[in-house]
C-alpha cells in the first residue's frame, strides 16, 4: 500500500519501483494464501478476537472486521496484481472495484465489502470520538454500549447489535470463502487413511465409491507419498500440502472419468520432479485448477508432462482475462503488441512470445480437450496465435536489426504462409511451413542509415535468417516452432530469401506441379501490405492458370504414389500419410483448384472441405462423394488435433490409457474407441476409393 508522501517523491518512486518484482509476482502467487491467513490467526490468537461479538469486539482486529476486508483484497492484489497492473493500488475500496471488474470477486462480494468496510469505519471513528482514544473497540459494558448505538444511530442496543452481527458475519463469510476453506474430508467422501502397512477397509470402499478399479494400489501409491518414496514429496512442507490435497485431489481424479490413470500419471509426474511443493500450493489453493489437472492428467499425458514442467501455465486456465475471451486475430496481436511496448530488451521480448506462446497454446489444448471449442476451431486459434508470434517476431528482429545496418530505401519484405498455417489448420504441435520474400529496386545496392551496410539481398538474406533465429531459438522460457523453409525455389540449399522476380521467374518456368499444389493454399501472413498484395496477386495467377487435365492428374497421382513409396500409407493412425487418410482429400481439393479455378476462382479457399462443398456446387465433383469427403476430413482433422494436443507425435492406440482413448471418441463424437476405430477404417476405405475413381493410377492400390 506503500507511497511516497514527502521529501524527494521521484527517488521514493524509484525505490518502489525497484522493489515491484519482490512485491508483485510474475505468476499467481497462491503461497500468500496461507502466509496471511497464519498472520491473521496469529493476530486472534495474540489479542483474543476469534468470535464474532458484539460488546467488546475489536472493529479493526476482530472477526469480521476492517483487517479481514484489507487482507481480502491484499491477498488478490498479491495473487495476482503480478500479471495485472490495475490490482496494483492501494485504495481499498478501489481494489474491491478493480477485482470485480477484472472477474476475481462476484458483485456480492464487492457489494457487501464496500458496504461493511465504509460502516465498520464510520463506527472506528465515531469509537475514537467519545474519549478521544486511539481504540477500535466496542465498549464491554453494557450501559456504555447502549449510549454508543444511540451515537451510532440506533435507539436501542439490540438493533444495532442486530446491525453490527450482519456486518461482521458477512465480511467473515467472504473472507472464509477466500482464506478458510481448507481441503479436507466432507460427507461426499468418507474415511481416507493411508497410514500403516494394511489397507483400511472403510478407506478401499471409499475409493471405489469414487470410481478406482484398483483401490488397494491407490492405497500403496499414496502411501508411499506419505512414506517419502518420491524425492518430490520428502520436504517436510511438501509432506504437509500434501497430506491436505490428497482428499480433494482425489476428488478431482474421480471426475475426471478415469481416476486409476489420473493417479497413475500424478505418481509418473512426482517421480520426475525433484521438488513438488510450487505445484501442489497451487492444486491445494483452487478446486478448478484441480479439476483440469485431474482431467489432463487422464485423458492427456503431454499437457501434463508441460504442467509438470511449468506449473503457472494454469494460471491462463482460471484467469478470466484470457479464458473467458474467446481469442482471434486481433486478440493475439493486441498481446503481442503489449509484449513488444512492455519489453526493452530483445532477449526479453523473446522471452514474452515463449510465455505467451506456452500459456495461450495450453489454454487453446484445454479449450479443445474440454469441448469448448470444436478441434476444427481449435485448428483456427493456433494458426492465428502462431501468426501473430511471426508478426511480432518480425517486427522484433526488425526493430534491432535496423540499428546495426539500417534499411534499405523501398525495400520491401513478405513472409508467405504455407502448409497448416495457410489453411489455419494448425495442431498443438505444428511446424511452420514458410516462405520469404522481398524487393528492392534495382537502383539500390546498399543499405543505409545503421552502423554497417549491407548489399539489398545479403541484407534480406540476414534479416530472414535473424527471424528464423527468433522464432526457433530456446531461451530460457522454452521454444516457439520448428520453421520449415524446404518449399522456397531453392528448396533446402541457396538463398533463405526470394526476390520478388526470382520467385515469379520460378513458378512460372520451372516450378513443378506439386509447387503450385502447395501455392494453391499459401497466404501472407506479415510484412510489407503492399509486397504481400503483389504476391497474392502472382499466386493467384500462378493457380489459375489453364491446364491439361490428365497431365494435372497424372502429376499429382504420381505425387501421391512417391510419398506412399517414401513414407509408407499402412499406419491407419498416421491420420495424414495413410491410406484413405488425410493427404488423399486435399490432393483432391488441390487437384479441383488447379484444374477449374480459372473458370471459378472462388475455389481458392484453402480448406479442402470449404473446396469440395464449392466445387460440389458448380457440378464439378459428384455431391455426395464431396459430402462424404468433407464428411472425412472433419473426423480426420479432429483425431489429428487431439492426438496432437493429449499425446503429440505418433499414437499408438495400446500405448495409451483408456482415458486418452476415451477423450478421443468423444471429441468424434462418438461412445467408445472400438467405435472410432471402425467409423475410422471404413471413411480411409471410402476415401481411398474416391480418390481411385478421380485420380486414377497406372497400377492403383485399392
Amino acid at each position: 500500500k506503500a507511497r511516497p508522501i514527502a521529501g524527494d517523491i521521484a527517488a521514493g518512486e524509484k525505490f518502489l519501483t525497484d522493489l515491484a518484482p519482490f512485491i508483485w509476482r510474475k505468476y499467481f502467487d497462491y503461497g500468500s494464501i496461507a502466509d496471511i491467513h497464519a498472520m491473521k490467526r496469529q493476530i486472534h490468537s495474540v489479542r483474543g478476537h476469534e468470535q464474532v461479538t458484539v460488546a467488546g469486539h475489536d472493529v479493526k482486529l476482530g472477526r469480521g472486521g476492517i483487517r479481514e476486508i484489507e487482507f481480502f483484497v491484499q491477498t488478490q492484489q498479491l495473487i495476482f496484481g503480478g500479471r495485472r497492473l490495475s490490482l496494483r493500488g492501494s485504495n481499498t475500496l478501489d481494489m474491491l472495484v478493480a477485482l470485480h471488474a477484472d472477474g476475481w470477486i462476484t458483485q456480492e462480494a464487492k457489494t457487501d465489502l464496500t458496504a461493511a468496510y465504509i460502516e465498520l469505519r464510520r463506527v472506528e471513528h465515531r469509537l475514537q470520538m467519545v474519549a478521544d482514544e486511539q481504540t477500535q473497540k466496542l465498549p464491554i459494558d453494557n450501559e456504555a454500549l447502549t449510549e454508543f448505538a444511540k451515537f451510532c444511530g440506533f435507539a436501542q442496543l439490540r438493533s444495532f447489535s442486530a446491525h453490527m452481527t450482519k456486518i461482521l458475519k458477512s465480511v467473515e463469510f467472504h473472507y472464509a470463502r477466500l482464506f478458510e476453506k481448507s481441503p479436507a474430508l466432507d460427507s461426499k467422501l468418507g474415511n481416507l487413511v493411508f497410514t500403516g502397512v494394511t489397507d483400511d477397509p472403510d478407506t478401499l470402499e471409499t475409493l471405489v465409491q469414487l470410481g478406482f478399479h484398483d483401490a488397494s494400489q491407490a492405497i500403496e501409491t499414496i502411501r508411499g507419498w506419505h512414506f517419502g518414496r518420491r524425492a518430490a514429496v520428502q520436504s517436510a512442507r511438501a509432506r504437509e500440502i500434501l497430506t491436505e490435497l490428497v482428499p480433494p485431489l482425489l476428488e478431482s481424479f474421480s471426475d475426471s472419468g478415469d481416476p486409476d490413470a489420473a493417479l497413475r500419471a500424478f505418481d509418473a509426474a512426482l517421480g520426475r520432479m525433484q521438488a513438488a511443493v510450487e505445484l501442489l500450493t497451487i492444486l491445494k489453493s483452487n478446486r478448478p485448477i484441480r479439476d483440469i489437472f485431474a482431467d489432463i492428467l487422464g485423458g492427456a499425458p503431454r499437457l501434463a508432462d508441460i504442467v509438470i514442467s511449468r506449473p503457472h501455465v494454469l494460471d491462463a486456465a482460471i484467469d478470466p482475462a484470457i479464458s473467458g475471451v474467446m481469442p482471434s486475430h486481433e486478440t493475439f496481436e493486441a498481446r503481442v503488441r503489449t509484449v513488444l511496448s512492455a519489453r526493452v530488451s530483445f532477449e526479453d521480448r523473446l522471452d514474452g512470445f515463449r510465455e505467451l506462446y506456452l500459456e495461450e497454446s495450453f489454454l487453446n489444448s484445454f479449450r479443445i480437450l474440454s469441448g469448448a471449442v470444436s478441434p476444427v476451431e481449435g485448428g483456427v486459434i493456433f494458426s492465428a496465435l502462431a501468426q501473430a508470434l511471426v508478426k511480432g517476431a518480425l517486427d522484433a528482429v526488425r526493430s534491432i536489426f535496423e540499428l546495426e545496418y539500417g534499411t534499405v530505401l523501398n525495400g520491401r519484405l513478405c513472409v508467405l504462409g504455407m502448409g497448416k498455417i495457410a489453411s489455419e489448420e494448425m495442431t498443438a504441435t505444428s511446424d511452420l511451413d514458410l516462405m520469404v520474400i522481398y524487393d528492392y529496386p534495382d537502383s539500390e545496392n546498399a543499405s543505409k542509415g545503421g552502423t554497417r551496410d549491407l548489399h539489398p539481398k545479403q541484407y534480406f538474406s540476414r534479416l530472414t535468417q535473424r527471424l528464423i533465429s527468433a522464432l526457433t531459438a530456446s531461451t530460457k522460457r522454452g521454444g516457439l516452432y520448428d520453421v520449415d523453409m524446404r518449399l522456397r525455389p531453392s528448396g533446402g540449399q541457396g538463398p533463405v530469401a526470394t526476390q520478388l522476380q526470382s520467385f515469379v521467374h520460378y513458378q512460372r518456368e520451372e516450378a513443378e506441379v506439386w509447387e503450385h499444389m502447395a501455392l494453391s493454399r499459401a497466404r501472407t501472413i506479415a510484412g510489407d501490405d503492399d509486397l504481400c498484395r503483389d504476391v497474392e496477386t502472382e499466386i493467384i495467377s500462378l493457380v489459375t492458370r489453364q491446364r491439361e487435365p490428365s497431365a494435372l492428374q497424372h502429376a499429382i497421382r504420381a505425387m501421391r504414389d512417391l510419398i506412399a513409396h517414401e513414407k509408407g500409407m499402412d499406419d491407419r493412425w498416421n491420420i495424414k500419410l495413410a491410406r484413405g487418410g488425410l493427404i488423399e482429400i486435399e490432393f483432391i481439393s488441390q487437384f479441383l483448384v488447379l484444374q477449374h479455378s480459372k473458370q471459378f476462382p472462388e475455389l481458392i479457399c484453402r480448406k479442402a472441405d470449404e473446396i469440395l462443398g464449392r466445387a460440389a456446387s458448380h457440378d464439378l465433383i459428384d455431391r455426395n462423394k464431396a459430402d462424404r469427403l468433407c464428411s472425412a476430413y472433419v473426423l480426420y482433422a479432429t483425431i489429428q488435433q487431439v492426438i496432437q494436443l493429449a499425446v503429440g507425435g505418433k499414437f499408438e492406440p495400446e500405448r495409451f490409457a483408456h482415458g486418452v482413448l476415451r477423450r478421443l471418441a468423444s471429441a468424434a463424437h462418438l461412445p467408445d474407441f472400438k467405435t472410432l476405430d471402425r467409423v475410422l477404417f471404413e471413411s480411409q476405405h471410402d476415401v481411398r476409393q474416391i480418390f481411385e475413381e478421380l485420380l486414377p493410377g497406372q497400377a492403383a492400390i485399392v
